[in-house]
């Protein structure tokens, strides 16, 4: 499949602008929790991972939310494939890390961990249903309407 300079250049776009949020956000995110636990400074290594987790993340997004893999794909498709390639690395980086091990301690957080991811596949799939499902309504009395403006002229 051949994809369009303009579809590469926006794929392009999409990781870039993600990758600025992302660093931006968890280097903010960062800094409060050095101030809240009295750290004076973030340690680099600290930098480097939250670098690598945010572009490892932008670009599972990127991947799946393009028009360039997956140009014909719907959106829940698009959706569920985030969610578990997304979910995946999240707990691959978090074991890789150290902030998650094999032991008893951490499966109050995995747990955790995947009650968030659940709940937020849940909301998506319930904005999917009802918000788009409303716009299909809209859309067909928009296609009818016009329709039969066609057939009066």
């Amino acid at each position: 499949m051949r994809y369009s300079k303009g579809d590469i250049k926006l794929f392009f776009i999409w990781l870039r602008n993600g990758i600025a949020f992302c660093v931006t956000w968890l280097l903010i995110l960062g800094i409060l929790i050095c101030l809240i636990n009295g750290i004076e400074y973030v340690p680099l290594s600290a930098l480097n991972k939250m670098f690598l987790f945010a572009c490892g993340g932008v670009l599972i997004f990127c991947i799946w939310f393009s028009p360039l893999p997956f140009k014909k794909m719907r959106f829940m498709g698009r959706l569920s494939g985030f969610f578990a390639s997304f979910a995946l690395y999240e707990l691959v980086s978090f074991f890789l890390s150290g902030l998650f091990t094999l032991s008893e301690t951490t499966l109050p957080l995995m747990a955790a961990f995947i009650g968030i991811m659940l709940v937020l596949y849940i909301m998506c799939i319930l904005i999917d249903k009802y918000v788009y499902a409303k716009q299909d309504v809209i859309y067909t009395e928009k296609l009818r309407e016009y329709q039969r403006k066609r057939e009066g002229e």
